[in-house]
């Protein structure tokens, strides 16, 4: 289940949430979910399967990964808005959920939107910066 979420083979998604309903929050010593690994990839189809499947069950704080981040706080991190929207669509709550770290998916935002300043001076000029 894993590997289908990560790489968005949305049909295999399927295919396993039919033959064992539980692989949708499956994790074991704090590995990613597979709904976090679809999320952080931005696969939309697979996010949806999954949300489909346990909507609750995949995004509780104590489903946060060794990475900190819930499925919400990768997706707005990785700039993946066609995955939060489909997370915050199947569970309003996600937004007010916190990380390992007390910050919420739009904090993550923020963070992205702040990086993509600093690198913009680098990447405008063929790398050479401002």
């Amino acid at each position: 289940m894993h590997y289908a979420a990560a790489q968005g083979h949305t049909a295999a998604v399927k295919l396993l949430l039919q033959a064992a309903p539980a692989t949708a929050s499956a994790q074991a010593n704090g590995d990613p979910t597979p709904l976090y690994l679809a999320a952080q990839n931005g696969h939309e189809g697979a996010v949806a399967a999954l949300l489909q499947a346990a909507p609750g069950a995949t995004l509780s704080p104590v489903r946060a990964s060794n990475h900190r981040w819930t499925p919400a706080h990768t997706a707005a991190i990785h700039g993946n808005a066609g995955v939060l929207k489909l997370i915050l669509q199947a569970v309003p709550d996600a937004a007010g959920i916190l990380d390992r770290e007390a910050s919420l998916p739009a904090d993550a935002s923020e963070a992205l939107d702040r990086t993509h300043r600093q690198l913009l001076p680098f990447t405008a000029g063929g790398g050479k910066g401002a």
